[in-house]
């Protein structure tokens, strides 16, 4: 026997009303209003910054937030406080511009990578003030890490991250100092913007990222090296980082192994620096020189 049918005061059914074309259509123009206004912001945003600019109540923004990050298209930050926009975003690029495919470009030089190292290898680009792993080949038997695509890590906590920052202006590294709580981070290696300018010369001078006995939660005593793509103006396209057991990709070999990895990396930057550099949501002003 069916049940009894809910109507409102004006014998409607709510839940029909709910659903109907223009009820849907005005929840989807407040998932874009949302996207949209994350996307202009300087940096990652709290629920209530986005109500005030919107003038939308909490509960509709919350909604928007949270099909847009069931869609990977936003991010929460480490601490589920703040927004950011996310990689998913990427696959809404027209085609009139066409972008280059960094995970089809790269995947053979992570390929090559692995092979050489038998190490898991990475490859990551920026989004706002984090990166992700966008594609990844993990090594057999023991490693470091599994390879997380999608996750938003921030920039300063890993040394692929501070090898991607190493890459940007002065003024970019400085606008991401001035973003970040680094207390928020005392696990990290560069726990202090001293730390990380400090690394960042470093990196600068040797042309590339390495860490020694890194020991984030999570992973293993490793040690990587990391290096950056960029375009033919010099500005970084992603980074490709090679990892493993402390124990088996011990600094001599990674030394040893170094000449043959920069001679991938070198065929790497030859293969995009045809296309301009997008820093996929980075929120400094692009050089023009």
């Amino acid at each position: 026997m069916g049940g009894r049918k809910i109507v409102d005061s004006r014998g409607e059914d709510p839940e029909a009303e709910q659903n109907s074309p223009a009820n849907i259509n005005k929840a989807a123009m407040r998932v874009l209003l949302v996207l949209s206004a994350l996307a202009e912001r300087n940096s990652p945003s709290e629920i209530k910054t986005l109500c005030t600019q919107l003038g939308m109540s909490r509960n509709m923004v919350f909604r928007a937030l949270t099909t847009l990050v069931e869609q990977g298209y936003v991010v929460r930050d480490r601490v589920g406080n703040k927004y950011d926009i996310g990689y998913g975003v990427l696959n809404l690029r027209g085609h009139e511009n066409p972008e280059p495919d960094i995970r089809s470009i790269c995947h053979r030089f992570l390929q090559e990578l692995h092979i050489l190292t038998s190490e898991s290898v990475f490859l990551s680009i920026f989004a706002g003030y984090n990166r992700f792993n966008i594609d990844g080949i993990e090594a057999k038997g023991p490693r470091v890490t599994h390879v997380q695509r999608g996750r938003p890590l921030p920039l300063h906590i890993t040394i692929t991250g501070r090898t991607m920052l190493a890459a940007l202006t002065d003024a970019e590294i400085q606008d991401y100092i001035d973003a970040v709580t680094f207390s928020d981070f005392p696990e990290a290696i560069a726990a202090t913007p001293e730390i990380l300018w400090d690394e960042i010369k470093r990196i600068r001078e040797e042309g590339f990222g390495f860490s020694r006995g890194e020991t984030l939660p999570g992973l293993k005593l490793s040690n990587f090296a990391a290096f950056v793509v960029h375009d033919a103006l010099g500005r970084p396209h992603a980074s490709l980082t090679v990892g493993g057991p402390a124990s088996r990709f011990t600094l001599e070999r990674m030394n040893n192994l170094l000449p043959e990895m920069k001679l991938i990396i070198q065929r790497a930057n030859l293969a995009l620096r045809q296309f301009p550099a997008h820093i996929a949501f980075w929120r400094g002003d692009r050089p023009h020189d």
